[in-house]
Parts: structure tokens; C-alpha cells; sequence
């Protein structure tokens, strides 16, 4: 049949090389008994370790955020026959010491972080209860901002009221990054929000420091006391331009840009800092939203326009998402993956998060873009002249990489 020959002769380089991970995520991916069974059949079929280890490889990025507890017997006694998988296939089956060794290693502060925050993310989309106080303390204590941003992230699967206090409490001290992160996590379930905003009412956190993105997720909850208090405090960020005011306001930057030239390697930094979290730019950046490089950038009308209404017109493939699950929570995000069991959304922050089908509630398109408008208004004339320098480059700068 195919797997046999699909492991013999000419088909070996071919298989070896391409088509062994993609073929099992296939199977394994659709959660039908009838495919796990086939995804077994060809485990147990890989004449040596190598090309098990690639199968596993496939059956890994298939049970991304979900768990593997009720394994047909034959994908259960193939992987077995193999060494069970690696610790996240272990981990993904409920093995308590393969949990006990991962939150052991996110716990502690000498392992490697990248190591740490992909067992963080692991761990994330499993969320066992002995996991929260670990998350806990590396939110808390750790001064590496990706790994503090990927425990603050995680914590969005924990419905526990100790959260908002701990990140309402950090929220000062915390880097700009890791700021926009812990404030999506206290937007991403209703008790949060709310703690948030009453927050901002005593004082404790500035208003300023409030991203539009976080504002516009509080707005999605359609609760008449929030709203009421985000149009008291964020009255700009609600208020949609009239076509007339973005006409008039892209009038005044095309004259701006013509009366002077300005600086691409200054108008870099500030794309750094800006766009390039979100936007890919001569293969350097975020993919959160689409990748500028091929985008008709010297059509400047057009350019600046997509700037000044970030929603007025969502490139496919781009829609901002929102996600309600049975859990209370609320995401908002770009849909990077799905199958038929789990939806993956990468929220504006930049985490990813994995979520059951069976747990989401609801799934639909947004009509606001995740890129919020009025990006240009904290910069001088001299410093959009600079973005705008850089953002029309044919090329890469030289000497700048």
C-alpha cells in the first residue's frame, strides 16, 4: 500500500524530505478516531528513528493546544513502540512527570528563557492547575520581557481573582512591551476589565498609559457602565474621523512632506519602534499584519491613507478577529491557524493562543483593524517626514542592517 511504499525506493528522499510531518498533521489534525488510527498505522511503519522522530514532529504541531487524552490504542502503543514521543507529546497526553519536569524548568531562573517560554506556551494551552502560582511568580519576578510576556499571556487561561491584583499592581513598574501585554490580559475577561477601569478611576494606572488597542476591547463588551466611562476617558480613541477631517487631515501631510525632505535611517527607528512589532519590511519585522515590502508604497495618497484609516479597507487574510469561549474570556486577533479541532489567534501583543473549538463560543470578523488609527499624532513634522522617508525606500538602507 502507500506506506510501504511510501518508505521504500523512490519515494524515500522524497517523503524524508517534505511530506512525512505534513502527512501526519493531516491525519492527526481532523481529531476523527478513523485518522488517528491511520496516523498510528504509519507511525508504527517508520523503519527507523529518524523518520519517527519526523512523524512525531508532524503529530506535535497537529495537538497544538489541545490535549491528547483519548488516543485510539493504535496511535497510543505506536508511539509507545517509538519512546513514547518527546516531553510536549507527553506533556500534551496529562503525564504528570512530564508536567512536573516542564513547570520545573519554566521555574527556573538559570535555564535557558527561550526553552522556558516555549514550556510556558506548552503548558499555556493545557493549563493545569498546579501551573498558576509557577506562571505566578515569573510574571512577577523575571526581568526577561519575552519570557515575562509569554507568563502574562498564559495567564489569560486561569480564571482566578488573585491575576488582575498581581498585574494591576505590576503594571507601572513594567516595560512598554510587557505593558501592552498584561493590559490585553486584563481586557480578555469582564471581572478584569473592570478592576482595569476603576484602576484608572483612583488613579493607579494613568489613563495615558491605556493603548487604544486595550480601550477598543474593553468597548466589545457592550456593558453601558464601561462604555460610558472609556467615552469619559479615551473620547478621541471612540470617535471615528468624517470623511471630511481625514481629507483634510491628508491634505496638511502632503504638503507637510513636500515643504521638506526627510531622514530614512532616523524614519527607520521610528518604524522600528511604531510598525515593525506588526509589519515585515525588507524582511525584518512582526506578521501581524500584512508585509509591507510589496505593498505599493510609493503611491503615497494611498499610503498615507491606510495610515489615517487603518479599517477602511482589511487586505484578505488580515481580519481582526473576536473570539468569545465558554471560559468568560474575549480575544481579539489575527486568525493565523485552524483546523477542525483548535483555532490559533495572535492578538496585537504578538502572543498566540490556541484555543478548542469545543471552547469557543463565538468566532467572527471585525470590521475595525487591529492597527490603530492616529499613529502619526504623537510625532512632529520633522519625524513623520522621517517615517514616511523610510516607509517609501525601493530598498533596504545601506549600511543599516
Amino acid at each position: 500500500g502507500f506506506f510501504s511504499r511510501s518508505f521504500s525506493g523512490t519515494y524515500q528522499p522524497l517523503v524524508e524530505k517534505h511530506l512525512l510531518e505534513r502527512l501526519m498533521r493531516r491525519y492527526a489534525s481532523t481529531g476523527l478516531r478513523k485518522d488517528l488510527v491511520t496516523a498510528g498505522q504509519l507511525l508504527a511503519l517508520a523503519p527507523t528513528p529518524q523518520h519517527a522522530q519526523r512523524l512525531l514532529a508532524g503529530l506535535e504541531a497537529a495537538y497544538e493546544g489541545r490535549s491528547m487524552v483519548d488516543l485510539p490504542p493504535e496511535l497510543a502503543a505506536a508511539m509507545a513502540k517509538v519512546g513514547g514521543g518527546s516531553l510536549l507529546l507527553r506533556l500534551r497526553q496529562g503525564d504528570p512527570q512530564a508536567v512536573a519536569e516542564a513547570l520545573k524548568t519554566i521555574a527556573d531562573e538559570r535555564a535557558d528563557p527561550a526553552r522556558r517560554s516555549r514550556w510556558i506556551a506548552a503548558v499555556a494551552s493545557l493549563h493545569p492547575p498546579e501551573a498558576l502560582q509557577v506562571l505566578l511568580d515569573v510574571a512577577v519576578r523575571s526581568r526577561n520581557e519575552a519570557l515575562q510576556s509569554a507568563a502574562l499571556s498564559a495567564l489569560s487561561a486561569y480564571d482566578d481573582p488573585r491575576i488582575p491584583q498581581i498585574v494591576l499592581r505590576l503594571h507601572g513598574e513594567l516595560p512598554e512591551s510587557v505593558r501592552e501585554v498584561a493590559q490585553s490580559l486584563l481586557a480578555s475577561r469582564l471581572p478584569w476589565a473592570r478592576e482595569l477601569l476603576a484602576a484608572v478611576e483612583r488613579g493607579q494606572i494613568a489613563k495615558e498609559s491605556l493603548i487604544e488597542g486595550t480601550v477598543r476591547r474593553l468597548v466589545l463588551y457592550d456593558d453601558p457602565q464601561m462604555l460610558a466611562m472609556c467615552r469619559q476617558h479615551w473620547p478621541a480613541l471612540l470617535q471615528e474621523a468624517s470623511p471630511q477631517e481625514v481629507q483634510k487631515e491628508l491634505a496638511r501631510l502632503v504638503e507637510l512632506l513636500s515643504a521638506g525632505n526627510g531622514n530614512p535611517y532616523q524614519g527607520k527607528v521610528l518604524y522600528q519602534q511604531m510598525c515593525g512589532k506588526c509589519h515585515t519590511l525588507f524582511g525584518q519585522g512582526g506578521q501581524i499584519g500584512p508585509d509591507l515590502t510589496v505593498y505599493k508604497r510609493d503611491d503615497l495618497t494611498g499610503l498615507l491613507l491606510s495610515i489615517l484609516q487603518p479599517s477602511a479597507e482589511i487586505r484578505e487574510g488580515y481580519e481582526n478577529y473576536v473570539v468569545r469561549t465558554a471560559d468568560g474570556r474575549l480575544l481579539s486577533g489575527l486568525l493565523v491557524d485552524q483546523d477542525a479541532q483548535v483555532v490559533v489567534l495572535r492578538t496585537a501583543d504578538g502572543q498566540s493562543h490556541a484555543l478548542p473549538r469545543d471552547e469557543i463560543e463565538d468566532l467572527r470578523a471585525s470590521r475595525t483593524s487591529l492597527m490603530p488609527a492616529g499613529q502619526l499624532q504623537p510625532l512632529s513634522d520633522q519625524q513623520i517626514r522621517d517615517l514616511l522617508a523610510y516607509l517609501r525606500s525601493p530598498q533596504p538602507l545601506p549600511g543599516s542592517e
